[in-house]
Parts: structure tokens; C-alpha cells; sequence
């Protein structure tokens, strides 16, 4: 998996004889002796119990000898002792060497995340990201974590407007103020396993497990608007098991995919939905740079709070991904949702189109990502309207990695949305700005 070479430099402490005995030990590993080295290895520990260049040596010898669970553990003592970030950086990857060939392959990305976080030069940390990436293909279990911290003038989507007038009426209606824009900050997790059962050169079936969590705090401000209001009163949660086939059906386009998902929601500590979902995709190969992926889904949600009602969604979508000449990566996708309540005045259709771009190169020393995104809500019919309801929105974001600053292979991000949406029905008119912090994995 990866090379290594000996280079070590002469053991400091212990007895005179160390030098001596270290070269010794290296000899041996060179002229295919390593019982010998980790004789000579253990000599050096007897008088030098902290010697990096011992342990190295030993695990060296001990993967030489298949002993690869032995290996990563000398592997990890070396790792300990060592005095450089180059002797760290070695020993790293020794060790997921070794826990790669006892098919530790979590283990082994560890590992190489803690050796990144010791690489001194940029030719270093690629070759360690792309021993990491040949793992990952070899790893059933692949696991996501994300965390962000996003300051927001409108935490609760709230209308803009301190009140509203209904059609055919001369006066207005104050809005309450849990339901007007709040100010504050979103605290957001999730956690994403997904475990792969089988693979062959047409298919592949994994298991996923997902949750998701997010909470708030008020502003001074938006507490004083809502005295008796917490920012946990608008916290959700999110619980969701999925099974994914992926199958080669069609050699001429890409892959065909069915998934079941069931999950769980809360809404301020109180059950929200469960609910199933299935969804079927396919997947066309344009050419060496283009592809388009279609999807159709159906969700069922049992309504767990008296305010809501049970819903049914159908979804179809599609998304086509371009790579430009310069590396570049553009994406435009294009959804349309009904949402079925079984009630005409809760019933809606949304139509949602996005383009994202990537840039491949950094800029400023940092990773971009733009998002623009269109999209139309439409009620036939509306409690607090004459003739319906209809929202357009707009949103602007985009997200900078700050890849030059990197802790085991994680970089912080910021990202800045904007988001505005007009309703014909003034108390959904809504603005929106925020501001994420969060982190990113490199790998």
C-alpha cells in the first residue's frame, strides 16, 4: 500500500552500543533477517525503552514476518516516541499499512488521518490522501460527520411583516410573534454510516443509518419578542435506516438504483413524523465528461402531532453533471414535489431548479462552491386566501473550504446563503441570511 524506507536516524539515549545495535538491526532487515532485527530491536528497548527508531524497526520486521495486527501495534509505539512530524508521519503509516492487511480498514484511515496531520509538504499529504481513497474502496463501512454553527436573522422562517391583511377585509391582523422572523444562532450535526453487504462488477447493496440534529439559541432580541420561548422549542431531530441496490442493467447507460428508507422525526422534544420512502433511480453516461441521473420517489408520513396532518410525497427529478475543460464541476438538477395531505387547503405542488459550481483549483489558497437555486410552491386552494397561494423564491450561497488549514485531514468551511421568498399571501413573505461555519473532510 505504501513505501517506506528505512532512514532512521541513530537512536538517542541508552547505551553507547545503541548505534551499533540499531545499524545491526537494519542490516539484518535488509539481508532478509527479520527475526534477527527484532532481536536486536529488543536489545535497544532493554536500554532505551522510548527508541522510535526500535519499535519502527520491529514493526518493519514483524510486517515482513505477516505478523500485520503485531506490526500496527510496534507501528503505534513507534508513532508515540517519535520526535519529528517526518518520524510521526512514517510510523502513521506504517501502521494503517498494517491494520489495511488485517482488513482494519476504519483503523487504517485513522491512522492515515493522523499522518496527514503531520505531513510537512503538499506531495506528502497526496500521497497520504490517496492511500486514503484506495482504503475507502476497499471499506465496507464508510462514516460522514458534520458539524456547523450558523448565525441567521430568521432561525425560524418566519414572515417579515408585523401583520397581514385577508382578501376582502379593510383591516389587518397582527402576526404573533413566534411566527415573525426570530434572530439567532442554528446548531447543526448529522452522522452517516453506510456499510457496504455486496459488491460484484454489476451491482452493490449497502446498508445507511443517518441522524440528524439541530438546535438554536435566541438573540437578545428575538428572547424579547418571545419571552416564553426557548431556541430547543424549534430543535429537530432525525433518525433514518436505508437499503440501496445499485445495479449495471444496461450497458449502454449507467447504473439502476431502488432504495427503502424508514424513519423518524421530533420537533422541539415532541414526535414529529415517521415515515417510509422509496425511490427509484437510473443513470445515463453522455460521455467521458457528462452524466444525467433521473429519480422517482414516494413517501409516506404518519403525522405524530395534532397540528399536522399525514402526507403523502411523489417526487420525480433529474440532475445532469458536467466536467469542463478546466476540471471544473457544474451541476444543474431539476425537481418537482406534490405534497398530498388529503386536505385541498394544506395540498401542494413545488417546483425546484438548481445550478451548483465547483472550481477545481484553489483560489486564494481555498476551495469554492457556488449555489443558485429557483423555486415555486402553488396552493389551489388557501385558508387565508380568496384564490389560492403561490411562493416564489430565490437563494444565493456558496461555500469556501479553507484547505490550507487542516487538523487529521479536516478543514473549517463558511458558508453565506441568502435566500428571499414573495407570496401573495403577505405573511409568507419571508428574507433570510446565514451564515455557516462548519468543517470538511479533505479525504
Amino acid at each position: 500500500m505504501l513505501t517506506l524506507s528505512l532512514g532512521l536516524a541513530a537512536s538517542s539515549g541508552g547505551a553507547q552500543e545503541a548505534p551499533n545495535l540499531q545499524q545491526q538491526a537494519e542490516d539484518a532487515l535488509t539481508d532478509g533477517q527479520p527475526e534477527q532485527t527484532i532481536m536486536l530491536a529488543q536489545t535497544i528497548l532493554a536500554t532505551d525503552a522510548d527508541s522510535y527508531a526500535a519499535f519502527f524497526l520491529t514493526a518493519l520486521a514483524q510486517s515482513e514476518l505477516g505478523q500485520f495486527k503485531q506490526s500496527a501495534t510496534s507501528a503505534g509505539q513507534a508513532f508515540h516516541a517519535a520526535r519529528s512530524p517526518d518520524e510521526k508521519v512514517q510510523a502513521a503509516r506504517l501502521a494503517a499499512s498494517a491494520r489495511f492487511r488485517t482488513q482494519q480498514f476504519t483503523r487504517a484511515q485513522w491512522w492515515l488521518r493522523r499522518a496527514a496531520n503531520n505531513a510537512q509538504t503538499e506531495e506528502e499529504f497526496s500521497n497520504i490522501r490517496r492511500e486514503f481513497q484506495n482504503i475507502r474502496q476497499s471499506n465496507p463501512l464508510s462514516v460522514w460527520v458534520n458539524f456547523s454553527a450558523a448565525p441567521s436573522d430568521n432561525i425560524n422562517n418566519g414572515s417579515e411583516d408585523e401583520s397581514f391583511q385577508l382578501e376582502g377585509l379593510p383591516f389587518l391582523f397582527s402576526l404573533p410573534p413566534d411566527q415573525r422572523a426570530l434572530s439567532g444562532i442554528e446548531y447543526a450535526g448529522d452522522l452517516q454510516f453506510s456499510y457496504r453487504l455486496s459488491e460484484g462488477p454489476r451491482q452493490r447493496t449497502s446498508l445507511g443509518a443517518y441522524i440528524y440534529g439541530r438546535t438554536f439559541t435566541l438573540s437578545d432580541g428575538a428572547q424579547e419578542k418571545v419571552p416564553d420561548l426557548k431556541g430547543s422549542d424549534f430543535a429537530l431531530t432525525l433518525v433514518d435506516l436505508s437499503v440501496t441496490h445499485e445495479r449495471l442493467i444496461f450497458d449502454q447507460v449507467g447504473p439502476t438504483s431502488a432504495a427503502l428508507n424508514i424513519g423518524k422525526s421530533q420537533y422541539g422534544g415532541e414526535p414529529l413524523w415517521d415515515y417510509w420512502k422509496v425511490t427509484l433511480g437510473q443513470g445515463f453516461v453522455l460521455d467521458e465528461n457528462s452524466r444525467i441521473s433521473l429519480h422517482a420517489a414516494f413517501q409516506d408520513q404518519t403525522a405524530r402531532l395534532e397540528t399536522q396532518r399525514d402526507t403523502e410525497i411523489s417526487e420525480i427529478g433529474g440532475r445532469y453533471a458536467r466536467s469542463l475543460p478546466n476540471n471544473d464541476q457544474v451541476q444543474l438538477s431539476l425537481t418537482g414535489r406534490l405534497n398530498d395531505t388529503g386536505d385541498v387547503e394544506t395540498t401542494y405542488q413545488e417546483y425546484q431548479a438548481s445550478v451548483d459550481y465547483d472550481i477545481d483549483q484553489p483560489v486564494f489558497g481555498a476551495d469554492w462552491v457556488f449555489n443558485l437555486g429557483v423555486g415555486h410552491i402553488n396552493y389551489d386552494e388557501f385558508t387565508l386566501s380568496l384564490d389560492g397561494r403561490r411562493d416564489n423564491y430565490i437563494s444565493l450561497g456558496g461555500t469556501v473550504t479553507f484547505s490550507d488549514i487542516s487538523y487529521f485531514g479536516f478543514s473549517p468551511s463558511l458558508s453565506i446563503t441568502a435566500k428571499r421568498t414573495e407570496s401573495d399571501v403577505s405573511q409568507f413573505t419571508s428574507s433570510q441570511v446565514q451564515g455557516r461555519l462548519g468543517i470538511q473532510s479533505n479525504f
